[in-house]
């Protein structure tokens, strides 16, 4: 994948990751995960585990686009790296 398409990828991931009703539905998950893991009876690991994977899906995914955005930056200061050293080439050359 080229650098341009790391970065294209990253600012994608940054608007999924932001937008206003992803990040409500994300916090919701979470919370209802919590609560009900708060309230589950301990003779049901079943439901609990349940909750708990349901709970580790929802950092994966968080965790998965942070990852797109990451590298997204680490592309572009890549790409300021090359543009200095073009520009320090030219003016030794």
């Amino acid at each position: 994948m080229t650098d341009e398409e790391k970065i294209h990828r990253a600012k994608e991931a940054e608007n999924i990751l932001n937008h206003p009703m992803v990040v409500a539905a994300l916090a919701d998950m979470e919370k209802i995960c919590l609560e009900a893991l708060v309230q589950c009876d301990i003779d049901k690991p079943d439901v609990e585990r349940r909750y708990v994977e349901s709970l580790r899906c929802v950092r994966q995914f968080k965790h998965r686009l942070q990852e797109h955005i990451d590298t997204g930056k680490l592309a572009v200061a890549n790409q300021e790296r090359a543009s200095l050293f073009q520009r320090i080439r030219k003016k030794v050359a």
